[in-house]
């Protein structure tokens, strides 16, 4: 069994590396040809639209990750009736959502004069929605033929075609962009390419699990289970949404939508280097719920070990990298009028870093599936957030929108979240977790510091000079990392992992 695990993990880290990478280039490109046709508010339209659909989503929060978590032990045990039972309910629930969806963002139609804030007139900005409101109800049709997948520790075929039709996406929407200078037909690309993307995990789920064609009832204590379940995670998720999905509403409220416009194309970039970050994470997180569902102490504490080594390692390089790179990118690639203040990269830094070195507890917590004990924290820390971020962005703009999402966390989620686990799951006292998580956190600083100040000389006037100090900069952060962990058994078996999964180890 470990060694399928270990299989499995290797081939979702490969396809979910090289699709995080090729789609991050493509997707610089299509929104540099984006800004040279339209106007940035339309960026900024992009951006709260993404939030408004995000806070729909809360429909579908709870039910995704107890499905996932609910496949777990009927894949070990290879239960094909429970599968079949399993996924007939889902298909139904799925469905509902879409519907909800629907009919939730038709009745927010009228109210988007009161989020979008712009200095231009843009018209048609009704059926823009109505367009991006259809390829969102289209993603959830067969949700949940990607979560048997995915929880079958098989992520890699999802991310195998999601690469594909990304690359297929972003190429034609700039070439109809380009030649149409039509936002509306570049939002008609989206549609057909989810379309297509959605027919064809269906046919790969059909494929690999013929038998979940059949229809089968569930018990009624296994339903009331998987409900039970839901509602816990729909409470943790929907403060999730509300820590996460809100900030461009905030600032196209309070400031106004072009300053969304500059702020998602530091998203863009970051966000594309944290989800690569973050593959490395997740296309383990199925192979982490197989190891608990197994029960093996030791084995459990041995790789929470070795991904906290990993979490510490690639959000600081990621941290450290994006801070001595970031501002000459964006001036290079878009111009010096986008970069933004270097306060509201260091408030967005402290937030990714935050999000990366937490991942592993986050993995235990949602594998382990604790959702009724974390439900209310994450209400409290949302409820904060929100408060926080009108009270600091009325006082000090962008940054104190940004920055009240780690103030709420950190006060609220991170203590307790990781007492939770280290009760239920893990071994050992939770203190010594924040005693971790605080030096590795000082040593990054320090890192960081180390990395500027090599860099700095640099002047990037171009993208080849700005490769030049990237180049650099991951250098000396990965040395450093080196130097830190020569001496550890485990971070030496994370090497050895990751050089057999690209091809260069056995």
């Amino acid at each position: 069994m470990g060694g399928s695990r270990t299989k499995n993990t290797i081939k979702n880290i490969k396809y979910s590396t090289v699709n995080k990478i090729v789609t991050m280039f493509l997707s610089l490109a299509g929104r540099y040809i984006f800004l040279k046709i339209l106007p940035i508010d339309y960026l900024g339209i992009n951006g709260v639209f993404s939030d408004i659909f995000t806070m729909m989503s809360l429909a579908d929060l709870g039910l995704t990750t107890a499905m996932a978590y609910s496949f777990y032990k009927p894949l070990a045990e290879n239960d094909e009736d429970k599968l079949v039972a399993l996924v007939t309910l889902y298909r139904k629930l799925y469905n509902t959502i879409a519907a909800a969806i629907t009919i939730i963002g038709l009745a927010i139609l009228p109210f988007l004069d009161y989020v979008i804030n712009t200095d231009i007139n843009i018209p048609h900005i009704r059926l823009y929605y109505l367009i991006s409101l259809f390829n969102t109800v289209v993603s959830y049709l067969f949700a949940y033929k990607q979560s048997i997948i995915t929880a079958d520790q098989k992520f890699y075929i999802i991310q195998k075609y999601s690469m594909w039709m990304a690359i297929g996406k972003i190429i034609f929407q700039t070439i109809v962009l380009w030649l149409t200078h039509s936002y509306t037909a570049y939002l008609c690309v989206g549609i057909v390419n989810a379309v297509a993307y959605n027919l064809l995990v269906n046919h790969q789920a059909n494929k690999y699990y013929p038998y979940i064609l059949k229809r089968k009832k569930l018990d009624y204590q296994d339903k009331k289970n998987i409900y039970s379940n839901v509602a816990s995670v729909f409470i943790y998720k929907i403060s999730g949404v509300l820590m996460d999905g809100t900030d461009n509403m905030l600032i196209s409220t309070i400031i106004n939508t072009a300053t969304v416009g500059l702020y998602t194309n530091y998203l863009t970039v970051i966000n594309r280097l944290t989800q690569l970050t973050g593959a490395f994470f997740w296309s383990i997180t199925a192979s982490v719920g197989n190891l608990l569902a197994e029960d093996n102490k030791k084995e459990i504490e041995r790789v929470f070990n070795q991904i906290m080594i990993l979490g510490d390692w690639l959000g600081g390089m990621v941290v450290v990298c994006l801070y001595c790179l970031m501002e000459d990118f964006i001036a290079c690639f878009f111009g010096p009028e986008y970069v933004m203040d270097k306060w509201i990269l260091i408030a967005i830094l402290a937030n990714v870093y935050f999000s990366l070195v937490t991942y592993p507890l986050g993995m235990f917590k949602e594998a382990g599936g604790l959702y009724k004990e974390t439900r209310w924290i994450m209400f409290i820390c949302a409820i904060e957030n929100i408060v926080l971020s009108i009270i600091l962005g009325k006082m000090v703009g962008t940054f104190g929108i940004i920055a009240a999402s780690f103030i709420s966390r950190m006060t609220t989620s991170f203590w307790f979240e990781a007492r939770l686990v280290f009760k239920d799951i893990l071994c050992g006292k939770v203190s010594s977790y924040f005693i971790r998580i605080g030096l590795n956190a000082a040593i990054m600083l320090v890192f960081c510091a180390i990395s500027y100040k090599a860099v700095e000389f640099i002047e990037c006037n171009n993208l080849l000079i700005w490769a030049v100090k990237g180049f650099m900069s991951v250098l000396i952060i990965n040395i450093l990392y080196f130097l830190k962990y020569l001496k550890n058994d485990d971070y030496r078996k994370i090497i050895k992992k990751l050089s057999v999964a690209v091809g260069i180890g056995k």
